[in-house]
């Protein structure tokens, strides 16, 4: 669980004293939800008094509201004030490429989607278009909800491939022959042409991100998320924060090399990456080559039909059918090689898979967990833990940038000043 640490008050006074106090109990607002004035000192160790004029500090800038009061003491006290964080304070804005379509979202502060804007792009999609349509989506969510551009917290730009989130510079765009080292915040801003801030990091870290909205009082430590569809990527997360490494490449799991032999091409122009090895394409053209030797199988007369899907796999092998318990072995084979080298590089406490396999059930987790427990060193390891991810893949992205706006913002000592 997150520690909320004040600062106390010595002979020699530090600076940032006040805005430091003022930050924990905005953070242990933004995280309990609604707390009396009691409760906040009880929770941070300063006296009521330093609270009571904490929290009016914070109502005085807008971050904190009176909802009301709460219960009477068993002994009939007085019925105290109730406090909660103002998720109306500001609001968020994100885009994500999905297939033909950039979707945007305006969010307020607790991730809640009040707007939402499509708009379609073009097959061959160039960076300047991209940018372009990204401008236009930000300034339709604006026009659409009537929110002000200095009420904007931020505005979140999903990409996938490399990203230098730090420097805003798209490094490498996988899937678009778009050039190297593209400027795309400097580029978006002056599109645009308003002040509000911007960040751009890969899909995949802000749907890690989520995680940390789910599990609140379970992410803090080292924590591991590993996205899979007919893409994939991931977030390496430590005590609340998302690491990113110094050009971008931190995450980049699915272009780790799990199988040297193979001879499929990754879009990245390697050969046997962890992407092209698990995709639910992969995943079905193993069925069907390996089908024969199995009539007997769930899975044949869709395979026959043509008509199979990843699914049919994932609840087959959930029946214990033996075509498709291979299948999964294998998959959970490619999974134990990278979640074995994260290890080794990182040793995360938590591994959370996001993605098409959140669907695979039992079978997976089980078979994953025993290839990870055959491998060198983890009969000494017990404590890592794998598991799905319980946040809804349709709404990840759009929580988890929404998340890291607020907490960059709030995050900055000038709101306290």
């Amino acid at each position: 669980m997150a520690e909320f640490t004040p600062v106390k008050q010595t002979g020699n006074k530090p600076r940032n004293i006040k805005s430091n106090n003022q930050k924990v109990v905005l953070a242990l607002l933004r995280q309990n939800k609604v707390m009396s004035l009691s409760e906040i000192a009880e929770q941070v160790n300063l006296s009521k008094t330093t609270i009571t004029k904490i929290v009016s500090t914070l109502m005085e800038k807008k971050y904190v509201i009176s909802v009301g009061k709460g219960s009477s003491t068993e002994e009939g006290g007085k019925r105290p004030e109730l406090f909660s964080f103002d998720v109306a304070c500001g609001f968020s804005i994100a885009l994500q490429l999905r297939g033909s379509m950039l979707v945007g979202a305006l969010m307020d502060l607790s991730s809640r989607v009040l707007e939402e804007y499509e708009y379609n792009l073009p097959n061959e999609l160039m960076y300047e278009d991209y940018v372009s349509a990204a401008a236009i989506v930000v300034k339709e969510l604006l026009a659409i909800s009537g929110k002000a551009p200095e009420q904007i917290c931020g505005v979140v730009l999903g990409c996938d491939g490399i990203v230098d989130a730090i420097r805003g510079i798209l490094r490498f765009s996988i899937h678009w022959k778009w050039d190297l080292n593209l400027p795309i915040v400097a580029d978006l801003k002056e599109k645009i042409g308003l002040d509000i801030p911007i960040y751009v990091d890969n899909s995949c870290r802000f749907n890690g991100y989520a995680e940390l909205k789910a599990k609140e009082n379970d992410m803090y430590g080292s924590s591991i998320t590993i996205y899979t569809s007919y893409s994939t990527g991931g977030c390496i997360l430590f005590d609340g924060q998302m690491l990113h490494g110094e050009n971008g490449f931190m995450g980049e799991y699915g272009h780790v090399i799990v199988n040297p032999n193979s001879t499929v091409r990754c879009s990245c122009g390697g050969y046997g990456c962890f992407e092209t090895m698990v995709s639910p394409t992969a995943l079905l053209n193993s069925a069907y080559e390996g089908c024969e030797q199995y009539p007997e199988s769930l899975l044949y007369r869709k395979i026959k039909d043509q008509s199979l899907e990843y699914r049919d796999i994932f609840d087959a092998a959930n029946l214990n059918d033996s075509f498709a318990c291979k299948l999964m072995d294998q998959m959970a084979k490619y999974f134990a090689i990278l979640i074995h080298n994260i290890t080794l590089l990182h040793d995360p406490q938590n591994v959370i898979l996001q993605g098409v396999y959140t669907e695979a059930g039992e079978y997976f987790l089980n078979s994953l967990r025993q290839t990870l427990n055959d491998m060198p060193f983890y009969k000494i390891k017990r404590n890592l833990n794998i598991s799905y991810s319980t946040v809804n893949p349709k709404v990840a992205f759009f929580y988890g940038a929404s998340r890291y706006v607020a907490d960059t913002y709030f995050n900055d000592e000038a709101r306290y000043e």
